[in-house]
């Protein structure tokens, strides 16, 4: 009995979501297309500080770290290769001025190694101690530095990370270097950014990785578009705030209804948001291409060597590069098997 209820209650819920997608779909149609896409800075002195062993009762642990989760079997390990090798890699710590609640020092980076140690029993961990207090792009630095060395950072402690800097009114030129990071890249994750501060509750689907951030670039041209469409079309700028609206509200549902695409890939993004680009009359159906003739060939290269670039916005410029790398791939492959022949 229980199971049939459930089945029934879960296909009830996919049907109604599908409907609400549909409906959403319909209508920014009619709106949109009526009938008639470095290395991190750090403090110079940095590498040069000689650790030394510190107390960890004297270390202030709550600290805006970039990194926002702690898995606990990873937690589990690093104590056990804690007590095997001990602490190989010292943490790092800015001083604290005038004394706070104890402490004498602010943790900047190693929040999981005193995590460990903590668990373990210890008293003391080695520790870098720099010289003065870090500025927030300084710390942020540091962290990042010390996470990507030793693991791929979760998307959620990327995604604050850009927003820290942000808030420290930094240009994404200036946090792409502090990261070490592409511009597009750190663009991309700032878009994530304010998608997620919208639509919390999509967090899930990035946290369990269900949706990487390649294939959210992917997925972002089916919102880029949208936008652009409505900005050709609308001039009333309520109007248009409103079809924003609407527009991310569909992103978001079609963005849920790709994670349950499992596995998914970024060709799939790509086919199942031109579909939708299609399905909106934002763009035409895909045509089979056509071998050129050999007449066209040298015609077709020469434009595209000759190609202007500097009229193109961020958007289009991400799609030309992502377009173009994969034609590179192609006609790398291809290469190849014409050697092999």
């Amino acid at each position: 009995m229980s199971t049939k209820s459930s089945t029934k209650s879960g296909s009830s819920s996919a049907s109604t979501s599908s409907t609400k997608l549909s409906a959403q779909a319909k209508h920014l149609r009619e709106v949109l297309a009526p009938e008639a896409p470095a290395t991190p800075s750090l403090p110079e002195s940095f590498a040069e500080l000689s650790p030394q062993n510190i107390l960890i009762s004297a270390i202030q642990t709550k600290t805006d770290n970039v990194r926002r989760s702690m898995d606990p079997m990873e937690l589990t390990q690093l104590q056990a290769s804690l007590q095997q090798y001990g602490m190989l890699q010292p943490v790092i710590v800015q001083p604290i001025i005038g004394k706070h609640h104890g402490h004498r020092y602010q943790l900047v980076a190693g929040f999981r190694r005193v995590a460990a140690a903590k668990a373990l029993g210890w008293d003391t961990v080695p520790a870098q101690v720099l010289d003065r207090v870090l500025t927030g792009r300084e710390r942020v630095a540091v962290q990042l530095t010390e996470n990507l060395q030793r693991e791929n950072m979760q998307i959620r402690d990327i995604v604050h990370s850009v927003r820290t800097l942000q808030d420290d009114h930094l240009t994404l030129q200036q946090i792409a270097e502090t990261l070490g990071l592409g511009v597009s890249t750190v663009r991309l994750y700032s878009h994530l950014g304010k998608i997620l501060t919208d639509y919390p509750k999509l967090w899930i689907y990035f946290d369990k990785g269900l949706i990487s951030i390649e294939q959210f670039r992917a997925a972002y041209r089916l919102l880029t578009k949208m936008r652009e469409k409505a900005g050709e079309r609308i001039h009333d700028p309520v109007q248009l705030e409103q079809i924003h609206g609407q527009a991310e509200e569909l992103f978001v549902l079609v963005l849920e209804k790709l994670s349950q695409t499992q596995p998914l890939t970024v060709k799939r993004v790509t086919q199942e948001v031109s579909r939708w680009l299609t399905n909106l009359g934002i763009e035409k159906p895909a045509e089979t291409e056509k071998p050129a003739s050999g007449s066209l060939i040298p015609a077709i290269l020469s434009a595209y060597e000759k190609f202007n670039l500097d009229q193109l916005p961020a958007p289009a410029l991400e799609h030309f590069i992502a377009l173009t790398e994969r034609k590179l791939d192609a006609a790398k492959a291809r290469l190849e098997a014409l050697a092999a022949e």
